[in-house]
């Protein structure tokens, strides 16, 4: 058994690499858990950063795919790949807008 000084004094021992109050009825540990599990959620700032990122995903894979299509004109000789390209690209777009924006909200946990 070791007994520690804490931030709430003498009297607190090491219990299973917890810290345990030996005061009182009510182990010092409890509702830490409770704590962490609130902490893990993104702040309102994490968010908004992670939102902005998300206003470039829809015209970046758009442009590339446009590219793409483009090139794929250029060599085949063909004059409709490149609208294909930009049609797929901006579906892919907002399909991973969409999921990215679930993750971000934690909409996606199961409960």
């Amino acid at each position: 058994m070791i007994f520690i000084v804490t931030s709430r004094g003498a009297g607190t021992r090491l219990k299973g690499g917890r810290a345990v109050c030996l005061r009182g009825p009510k182990a010092y540990t409890e509702g830490v858990e409770e704590q962490q599990e609130d902490r893990r959620g993104l702040s309102s700032y994490a968010k908004a950063g992670a939102y902005a990122g998300l206003a470039f995903v829809t015209p970046i894979s758009g442009f590339v795919c446009y590219k793409i299509g483009d090139w794929l004109d250029q060599r085949y000789g063909t004059g409709y790949l490149y609208l294909i390209g930009l049609i797929l690209g901006c579906a892919a777009g907002m399909y991973e807008t969409f999921r990215q924006a679930v993750r971000i909200e934690g909409l996606d946990k199961r409960q």
